[in-house]
């Protein structure tokens, strides 16, 4: 593979249909029950925002942590991202939270893991 940068074909209609939605899990043998949170970020509305939030976020998150992180962006527009430990769980969130306007914790039911819900600026 050379150097050169990729050029993603980006379709017709850049819009995405649905408003993406970030579902981060802590999965390891210490957490039996583990824990999630939830962001919602109807900001990210097409196709060429989604590239560049997922170029970031490989470059600052996943590439340093590649051995203990895992993610799968579906078509429905459902990111699911599976992290080893708490604070990596954190540094996720951290980084949405800081990278795409106006995500918000989805509430949760009570007694369940994840946050109220509360907007981020």
């Amino acid at each position: 593979m050379s150097d050169e940068e990729l050029a993603y074909p980006q379709p017709e209609q850049d819009e995405l249909d649905n408003d993406v939605r970030f579902v981060v899990v802590v999965q390891n043998p210490e957490m039996p029950d583990g824990k999630m949170d939830e962001r919602l970020c109807s900001s990210i509305d097409t196709f060429t925002k989604l590239n560049a939030f997922f170029d970031a976020f490989d470059e600052a998150v996943a590439y340093p942590n590649e051995k203990d992180i895992k993610y799968d962006v579906g078509s429905d527009g459902m990111v699911v991202i599976v992290v080893t430990t708490e604070a990596l769980s954190d540094t996720v969130l951290q980084f949405i939270d800081e990278h795409v306007p106006a995500a918000v914790e989805e509430e949760r039911p009570e007694g369940q893991n994840g946050s109220a819900k509360k907007r981020k600026q």
